[in-house]
């Protein structure tokens, strides 16, 4: 994990929708942006749902463990 990824705890990450599903390959997300605080991600999820109404976003808390393994909490 970069330096950046552990000062940028939580992401906003696109699901595929129904038409992606077939070329994506087990579901995949896309992380879309990181961001320091929930509320940042949470403001650039809302803007993005305007912008792009058919596809659909979620914010994830995914922060750095000193063990390596990384855990997503939604939130």
């Amino acid at each position: 994990m970069t330096a950046f990824e552990r000062l940028h705890p939580w992401c906003l990450v696109r699901s595929p929708n129904a038409s992606e599903r077939e070329s994506v390959t087990n579901n995949q997300c896309l992380v879309v942006g990181r961001f320091r605080s929930q509320n940042d991600a949470v403001n650039h999820q809302r803007i993005l749902q305007k912008l792009v109404p058919q596809a659909e976003y979620q914010v994830v808390y995914h922060p750095f463990e000193n063990s390596n393994a990384l855990t997503s909490k939604q939130v």
